[in-house]
């Protein structure tokens, strides 16, 4: 499945033997690879956190063939969420009825939509959304 959302096209697929992949890349814009996320200081630690990749091994992976791609040192969302140091647990967990705190942090398998994302600006808020979905945050250069 691909789709474009917030300036990233996010890609899932299964390669036998490997498993499940999910993958936003960030789509350039005006002339630049980092698109709406250019937005971003250039000293955002968040910036660590998205490798770049070329183009060619995300087609490879997607053509079955990721070793290449996983080369390339890709983190797992939860782990790019974890060093963005934000809090484990959804904000809003004092008075939300539906607060569950198995659910409710940014380590479970399933953060429900309403995850409050306190604090942060517009584009951290897309990148936290895209990990907390499980997709590894690229960019691609040519």
């Amino acid at each position: 499945m691909i789709y474009t959302e917030h300036g990233m096209a996010f890609m899932s697929f299964s390669v036998e033997g490997w498993g499940d992949f999910k993958i936003a890349k960030i789509l350039p814009r005006n002339g630049t690879a980092w698109g709406i996320f250019s937005e971003l200081p250039e000293d955002h630690p968040w910036r660590s956190l998205i490798p770049e990749v070329k183009e060619e091994l995300i087609d490879l992976a997607i053509s079955g063939h990721p070793k290449p791609f996983l080369d390339q040192g890709i983190r797992d969302a939860n782990a790019c969420l974890i060093l963005a140091g934000l809090e484990d647990e959804c904000p809003d967990r004092d008075y939300c009825p539906a607060y569950k705190k198995s659910k409710c942090s940014i380590r479970s398998r399933e953060t429900p939509e309403c995850f409050n994302y306190e604090g942060l600006d517009e584009h951290e808020s897309y990148l936290v959304k895209a990990w907390l979905e499980g997709y590894s945050v690229v960019l691609c250069s040519n």
